[in-house]
């Protein structure tokens, strides 16, 4: 099947929608002598007029929805045509073909196709298909027609090509023999037809490319792949060479190999050209690098044995030395004479041509014999792949250097304070724990004792007031470990649950004095003994349920625990303590865990404390890997909890 592609002039698409209705009113239903139908963007039949019926012999019930790839003879392998003719009718505003169609009862027969867009209400298109059946005189016109066209095109072509003179364009045969010869080829390689025409198109090529076989190659690329270009030296008559750009295309007629079209280009001045242009580059890239008025940096250029080749404004204020001074010398001279005999600028070098880039801070000399902190890169230069030296840029950053210095001592002196406040508070707490236990322990005793109503009240509050200071004192303890570094945890294995019960248990007391209900629960998924530390874990636990008692006034206090288990063998227990206290305000939340700090400026005066509960209870669950938050609503309670990932096994394993 052939396709005659007929360009019409173009023509504005119609702005007026047209629907369904509209379009059997223009298609003219009655028409019988051109099958006329509608299909839309994707080929399917919309509409189906009389003289269709007559042509292909479906009725409209019976291609109506089909594609019209139905009406060619290999539906399948006209699928994409027909999308092709309806697509070029969209660009082009008309499609004009002539193809072999095919009617319901399987017989064929060659129409002429007119396919014309349509705008639709919706903004989409549709596409009106006119159809004609050509007579035996309109095809032997139309192939008249073509014949004619054909042979005038080809004459027109290869009076074009004859006439290029810029561009050596002839065919070669199968064997790469030359058939034809233009005048830009007769220009550009200096041979006369007579003289060239028959001989083998390697002639132009030099005695190293012969050798090497590179023409055979290149038709043998030419062949595989269709098409083969590049850029090279060729030579002419007279035996000069000029460099070339050459594309060889192989031509085929019905799948059967005719030549190759060989298209050659002299682009000797061009070429040249191009190298002044990146010679001038290479000399602005040189420049830029060296910013010769540059002040405030040393930039200049070394050889590839280091020495000195530009000098700029910046390096002479830097280092001292004038240009006249420098230039020649070897760049170590900027060096310590420690950094000179251990071969340091030498290693610079090396790493800048290893890696492309060398960087470092340090002391360099200074003319006058003063040091001063750089800040020095290397850069390593190359053109085509070989070195041509090096770019130096040098920055003092002397006082930059100081003030560093200068905070590095502050502090130093500053971990020194703290390392004197922390041993002064473990002192002191250690010393102060040994009296404080003696009172707690009398203290208590008197309370079980009968004194009297009065006696015995006295007695119950220094014991509570002694609990109370020992347990500031072991904050003030924690706190000055975790400020120095030097809590540490002890893994053991130990029965998760029951530290859980064990903290009910302690605070049930306090809880009841206030009609607090102390109820919880424990995942059954939790498991019965995990490898961590369990004081530490205690300590947490005890101090979120401790506070809920504390600022919860009515209601219940519940202590929960729950597990879930990762994928790398590491069970996650999460503990939680919701209470229905007092709650803490959204804009106090950022205090909750801060030291000294707690959620309102007047909780510790109403419910004691120093805030720094929850400021250890952070830094324990961070150091056992873990995280603590808290959801609170103001006057209906909080819910504090922490999780902690514990790993599978005993800690023996």
């Amino acid at each position: 099947m052939t396709i005659d592609p007929k360009p019409s002039k173009k023509r504005p698409l119609s702005d007026k929608p047209i629907d369904k209705n509209e379009s059997f009113r223009l298609l003219v239903e009655n028409i019988s002598s051109h099958a006329i139908f509608m299909v839309d963007s994707s080929g399917l039949v919309l509409t189906w007029n009389r003289g269709a019926e007559d042509l292909f012999g479906y009725r409209a019930e019976e291609i109506e929805g089909k594609n019209a790839s139905l009406l060619y003879p290999a539906q399948e392998a006209e699928d994409a045509l027909v999308q092709h003719n309806i697509d070029s009718a969209k660009s082009e505003l008309k499609s004009e073909t002539q193809s072999l169609m095919k009617r319901k009862d399987g017989t064929t027969v060659r129409c002429e196709n007119t396919i014309t867009p349509v705008n639709l209400e919706n903004g989409s298109f549709a596409f009106a298909w006119v159809s004609r059946e050509l007579t035996d005189v309109d095809e032997r016109r139309s192939l008249q027609r073509r014949a004619n066209d054909a042979e005038r095109r080809e004459n027109v072509f290869s009076a074009l090509v004859a006439g290029v003179k810029d561009y050596a364009i002839f065919m070669l045969d199968p064997n790469g023999l030359i058939q034809t010869w233009n005048a830009g080829a007769e220009s550009i390689n200096g041979y006369e037809p007579y003289e060239i025409i028959g001989q083998h198109f390697s002639i132009f090529y030099s005695t190293e490319d012969k050798t090497s076989g590179h023409p055979r190659n290149e038709l043998e690329t030419a062949l595989r792949e269709g098409r083969y270009e590049e850029e090279g030296w060729r030579v002419r008559k007279d035996g000069s060479k000029f460099w070339a750009s050459v594309v060889i295309t192989a031509i085929y007629d019905n799948g059967n190999l005719l030549g190759f079209a060989k298209v050659t280009r002299d682009l000797t001045d061009k070429k040249k050209a191009d190298e002044k242009e990146r010679e001038a580059a290479r000399r602005e890239e040189i420049f830029r690098l060296l910013v010769a008025g540059v002040a405030d940096y040393a930039i200049f250029m070394l050889d590839p044995n280091g020495n000195i080749m530009t000098w700029n404004e910046g390096a002479q204020r830097i280092n001292g030395y004038s240009a006249s001074e420098i230039v020649g010398k070897h760049f170590s001279q900027f060096y310590t004479e420690e950094d000179r005999k251990r071969g340091h600028p030498q290693y610079e070098l090396a790493v800048a041509e290893r890696e492309g880039k060398y960087e470092e801070e340090g002391w360099r000399v200074r003319k006058d014999g003063s040091i001063f902190w750089a800040s020095v890169v290397i850069t390593a230069i190359h053109e085509s792949g070989t070195l041509i030296g090096f770019a130096k840029i040098t920055r003092d950053l002397t006082e930059r250097r100081l003030a560093e210095q200068q905070r590095e001592a502050t502090n130093q002196d500053l971990k020194n304070a703290l390392e004197v406040k922390s041993r002064f508070l473990s002192t002191i707490s250690h010393e102060v724990r040994t009296p404080m236990s003696g009172i707690i322990g009398m203290s208590e005793l008197l309370t079980i004792e009968d004194l009297g109503e009065e006696n015995n009240k006295i007695a119950q509050s220094v014991f509570q007031s002694s609990q109370r200071l020992l347990r500031l004192l072991n904050d003030l303890l924690d706190a000055a470990k975790m400020e120095s570094g030097k809590i540490s945890l002890e893994y053991r294995q130990f029965p998760i649950i029951a530290v859980v019960g064990d903290v009910r248990q302690l605070i049930y007391p306090e809880a009841s004095k206030k009609g607090l209900e102390v109820i919880g629960e424990t995942d059954p998924l939790v498991p019965e003994t995990v490898c961590g530390d369990e004081f530490r874990v205690r300590q947490v636990l005890l101090n979120l349920a401790f506070n809920a008692v504390k600022f919860t006034n009515s209601g219940t206090i519940s202590i929960n625990c729950t597990s879930k288990k990762l994928e790398d063998k590491t069970t996650v227990i999460r503990f939680s303590v919701t209470d229905t206290g007092i709650g803490i305000a959204p804009e106090n939340r950022h205090r909750v865990f801060q030291p000294f700090e707690q959620a309102h400026d007047s909780t510790s005066r109403v419910y004691g404390g120093t805030g720094l509960g929850l400021s250890i209870s952070k830094s324990l669950v961070a150091l056992m890997g873990g995280e603590i938050d808290f959801e609170s609503e103001q006057g209906k309670g909080s819910t504090f909890w922490f999780e902690v990932p514990f790993p599978e096994g005993n800690c023996s394993v």
